[in-house]
């Protein structure tokens, strides 16, 4: 009796030399030679996974329970593709034309994988191509590839900076809350591989591998550290228990804007059992502003309370929409606990 042929995938760590598209790419090729099923699929991916790549797959199988090999694969490509290659792929496929001798089979095959590589079918791309506008300055609006890590870490410690630096080190942007820094000693607070803007309890760390002269600080209030990176606008939060907000409530940005980080606000319409005062302003505030709140009840709340064993969400994340209404597209996932911390870490792409 013949035995069997079977075709392993490589393996995929993370790590930025590594392209994740080729990891995909090769894996669905194996896949299919190997006659697995999308279940199958799924089932075996952590085996040819590493470090980072594996740590993701294990928060989003928790995050996850009945997972799909579409959708993590479109979630594993979110994660890991960087802001460079998403904007070479991206210049590639609006830039692409068909070559002296090429034939237009050629010339739509090549660029049906660009649009693959890129997200996008042919269709939408074309969509895209004719939806471009320009900026209120009449020049073509920079886009931007933007992955947030959002965590109050409730006390920054060198040992918590340098696992923040290593877990989190594919994120953009690192949104901090309740780092328990005086103002005095707000220069010693730093994380390896990120530029610090920090405030008393807060600070928000920029990847070094982001272009500074695209960012510029933004002026907010006291529960605000705003930055802004080409043309979004993120505002890091935080708001302790015992405060009220004030009647404004927090900076208007113009769009696109996101707001993230722990609002410390109970309203039902974010999961909890009643709504307090600070929960109906910061509701009335969103609505009135035309703001979009991301929050998915499937994926649980964000903060464990040791002392009451409960579990509720005050990390929130809030989009600005734009003149047709329509909200900053953004994807916001609870991720795994954080050591010395009862809140969870939180991933939101834009």
């Amino acid at each position: 009796m013949s035995k069997s042929i079977f075709f392993k995938p490589e393996f995929y760590s993370g790590e930025p030399d590594e392209c994740v598209i080729d990891f995909i790419e090769n894996y669905n090729l194996i896949s299919a030679a190997n006659e697995w099923s999308d279940d199958k699929k799924i089932m075996y991916a952590p085996i040819y996974l590493k470090k980072s790549a594996k740590a993701f797959y294990q928060n989003y199988i928790i995050s996850n329970p009945t997972p799909s090999w579409s959708h993590f694969e479109l979630a594993l490509k979110e994660y890991f593709m960087s802001p460079g290659r998403a904007r070479m792929l991206k210049a590639k496929l609006t830039n692409r034309k068909l070559k002296l001798n090429e034939t237009v089979s050629q010339f739509l095959a090549d660029f049906q994988l660009l649009a693959h590589k890129n997200g996008h079918s042919l269709d939408n791309q074309k969509d895209q191509n004719l939806k471009h506008g320009n900026n209120k300055n009449g020049n073509k609006a920079t886009e931007y590839l933007l992955r947030i890590v959002q965590l109050n870490v409730e006390g920054m410690t060198k040992s918590k900076a340098e696992l923040i630096s290593d877990v989190f080190h594919h994120a953009d942007i690192l949104a901090l809350q309740e780092t328990h820094i005086s103002d005095d000693q707000l220069g010693k607070l730093k994380i390896p591989g990120y530029i610090g803007h920090n405030k008393h309890g807060m600070a928000t760390f920029v990847s070094q591998d982001l272009d500074p002269k695209n960012i510029r600080r933004l002026e907010g209030n006291k529960h605000t550290v705003g930055i802004e990176i080409g043309n979004t606008n993120i505002f890091n939060i935080y708001k302790p228990p015992s405060e009220k907000w004030t009647t404004s409530v927090l900076p208007l940005a113009e769009h696109p804007a996101v707001y993230i980080g722990d609002f410390n606000s109970h309203n039902m319409e974010w999961g909890y059992n009643s709504t307090d005062n600070n929960g109906e302003t910061l509701s009335n505030w969103a609505q009135l502003n035309h703001l979009q709140l991301l929050y998915d009840a499937k994926q649980g709340g964000t903060f464990k309370s040791g002392r009451w064993g409960s579990i509720t969400s005050p990390d929130l994340c809030f989009v600005t929409t734009d003149s047709s209404n329509m909200p900053l597209k953004a994807n916001r996932q609870i991720l795994q606990e954080f050591p010395r911390s009862q809140h969870l870490s939180k991933w939101i792409s834009v």
